[in-house]
């Protein structure tokens, strides 16, 4: 799949996401049926944003982990 594919579906997904569209299936749909893509290939690129958006959100616990304990030293 090229990279420009993906993003593309990726500004979609987000798209729908940001327009208050929760229904995974749906934002698939909505997905398949602008862009023209293979359902698969969606599926693909959501399951990739998932796991990117779950590092993400890990790596931010950590740091407001880290500055709440440095906030308690300083205290």
């Amino acid at each position: 799949m090229a990279k420009q594919q993906s993003s593309t579906i990726k500004d979609a997904i987000t798209k729908y996401l940001a327009n208050g569209v929760t229904d995974k299936q749906e934002i698939y749909s909505l997905v398949v049926k602008e862009l023209g893509v293979p359902r698969p290939t969606v599926r693909r690129v959501a399951r990739t944003m998932r796991s990117e958006l779950s590092k993400k959100i890990a790596e931010h616990k950590a740091d407001l982990e880290e500055y709440r304990k440095q906030l308690a030293d300083l205290s």
